[in-house]
């Protein structure tokens, strides 16, 4: 027994160490000694020698420079700086605490620098530099009170992810450096948080910049680069986002609210979009474009803003031939929600203009510009002004309720308030369309010195064209084929869809659905074809189509049991009686036992 006892105790003992080593091997490298485990002075590397001198000397750095064993300094406290030059191995550098900072030159290999903090690195000084460098991942740094947090010059397909850089000059900086990506970095309480200069083909996505002294994201002479999905907020002075010399860039899916100034500022900027992005409660403009040309302002939200929504000013004729469509425009307290000051040849086209503390769109000193489809109402002023310019086209617009006036024109030369055959829809108009042409019979008079008219004021308010619903896909969680019959369909949303109808074998199982799937329960074998419908409010549809084959095995027949079926209390009644005749033979042989 006692040797049983033992040997169990052993397989015990083994399976711990078999099952608990790996876990410990495993976690050793992603839980390190605490970052000041060593205080160095300076660390310099200078090409392969150098990192193999320091491995086999120092216990602070480890590895042999291969892809799976990469060089490794770890858990130190540098007070001047880490510099590293003409490097060609993979190394990392990990939880450490540098003084001054950490510098890379020359290198071209894959290297990672993690969990680092870089700080007090004086004027001028970098917290992290790569020089001429390529293929780094920089992630999750800390970098404070330095000159640069992060500082890349001529450096290339760099990842720099998750890192924080706070209190420095320039949060983060890119200076003649392409195709890197700045993702889910944080960067507050600098003066600039993340800058972008002579640089191309970067995507900036996912990052926080918030409370910088002049621009959150700021690009400089700069191209072809991507701003994505970033938070930029409460930053001073500048704006949030701003392009300076910029062209071809894009800056969509941005969040840029309560800054100081300007939300998205470009100047001298061309060629640009600037799309879907959010922004409100700046204290300045919303978007604004001084002397900048051909840029596309598409579907944001501009709202609350302390001075103008969208603001286009030009000095001697510069802002000219941007586009700026389908934006809401609404609840900003400046001159007008869309202000134009000498910007000409600009199409502001397919806005909502409403609700605004001055005009809805105001122009002034600005030229040949077209105002199409845009919804304008309830502004405080004029819906729209003009103001010394000639030479616009405005038509097919909806204006209703402005307080001041629909529209007033104090241009000395002609504005065009139709295009010829179609005007603009006036709430306030008095005509009549007596020959029911959609038209009124009389033109509508626009205020003003120039003595306007609009020549085919629109009876009734213009309906948008009708979407017909997208594509969807159906697919079901049927087997192939199923057996037995319960099963789920399920569809994709169709967009400009409102609801739908299930039909089986052409027949119509249910209509008026609102949501994406239908539960079904089908016990007779066969092949059958659902189809679903989605239609919108105008009875325009889209549809798709699928099979489901059913096969539900049919159960054998068994041959009957030849064993008779008895009575429970039956069986009860045989049990009880048998133990009482087997109790009553077990007494009598222990009696005749007795008397003998």
């Amino acid at each position: 027994m006692k040797k049983k006892v033992m040997v169990l105790a052993g397989i015990i003992v083994l399976s711990m160490f078999l099952f608990v080593k790996p876990i410990i091997d495993e976690n050793k490298e992603s839980s390190p000694r605490n970052a000041g485990y060593w205080n160095i002075d300076r660390i310099f590397i200078n090409g392969n020698d150098d990192w193999e001198a320091l491995a086999n000397t120092y216990d602070w750095c480890s590895g042999s420079g291969a892809i799976d064993d990469p060089y490794i300094i770890e858990n130190v406290t540098v007070n001047d700086d880490i510099s590293i030059g003409g490097s060609s191995v993979y190394f990392v550098i990990r939880n450490s605490s540098v003084n001054r900072g950490i510098s890379i030159r020359d290198s071209s290999v894959y290297f990672v620098i993690r969990n680092c903090s870089v700080y007090e690195g004086g004027y001028y000084g970098k917290g992290i530099e790569l020089n001429n460098v390529t293929n780094s991942m920089i992630f999750n740094n800390t970098a404070y009170n330095n000159y640069y947090g992060i500082y890349l010059t001529d450096s290339n397909n760099n990842t720099l992810l998750d890192n924080t850089a706070y209190n420095n000059d320039f949060g983060i900086y890119l200076t003649d450096s392409n195709n890197n990506t700045l993702l889910d970095n944080t960067a507050y309480n600098n003066y600039y948080g993340i800058y972008v200069a002579y640089s191309s083909i970067n995507m900036i996505s996912g990052n926080t910049a918030n409370d910088n002294k002049y621009s959150g994201i700021h690009l400089y002479y700069s191209y072809n680069n991507t701003v994505w999905d970033n938070t930029v907020n409460f930053n001073d002075y500048t704006a949030g986002i701003c392009l300076d010399y910029s062209y071809n860039n894009t800056v969509r899916d941005n969040t840029v609210n309560f800054n100081v100034n300007i939300g998205i500022f470009l100047s001298d900027s061309y060629n640009n979009t600037i799309e879907l992005n959010n922004v409100k409660n700046n204290y300045g403009d919303g978007i604004s474009l001084w002397e900048s040309n051909n840029n596309d302002i598409l579907r944001n939200e501009v709202n609350d803003n302390d001075r103008y929504g969208i603001y286009l000013f030009g000095y001697m004729g510069i802002s000219n031939n941007n586009n700026v469509s389908e934006n809401t425009v609404n609840s900003n307290d400046g001159l007008a929600g869309i202000y134009l000051h000498d910007a000409h040849y600009n199409i502001i086209s397919g806005n909502t203009a409403n609700d605004n503390s001055g005009d809805g769109i105001q122009l002034s000193y600005s030229d040949y510009n077209t105002i199409l489809g845009n919804t304008i109402m309830d502004n405080n002023e004029y819906g729209v002004f003009g103001h010394y310019s000639e030479n616009n086209l405005i038509y097919n617009n909806i204006f209703i309720g402005n307080i001041f006036g629909n529209a007033v024109d104090d241009s000395f030369n002609i504005n065009y308030w139709d295009n010829g055959t179609l005007g603009n829809y006036w709430a306030d108009y008095e005509g009549f369309d007596n020959n029911g042409d959609g038209i009124g019979d009389t033109p509508y008079s626009i205020g003003g010195i120039a003595g306007a008219i609009d020549n085919y004021p629109i009876w009734d308010i213009p309906k948008p064209d009708p979407e017909f619903p997208t594509s969807f896909t159906l697919t079901s969680n049927a087997d192939t084929p199923d057996t037995d019959g319960i099963f789920t369909l399920y569809w994709t949303n169709s967009e400009y869809a409102n609801n739908y109808s299930l039909y089986q074998n052409d027949v119509l199982l249910v209509s008026g659905l609102t949501g994406l799937y239908c539960s079904m329960k089908i016990y007779s074998n066969g092949s059958y074809s659902f189809k679903v419908i989605a239609f919108n409010n105008y009875g325009y549809t889209s549809s798709n189509e699928i099979i489901v084959d059913i096969e539900i095995p049919v159960e054998p027949e068994t041959t009957p049991d030849l064993i008779p079926s008895f009575n429970p209390l039956i069986i009860v009644g045989l049990i009880v009686g048998i133990s009482s005749i087997l109790a009553i033979g077990i007494k009598k042989r222990m009696l005749l036992r007795t008397e003998l």
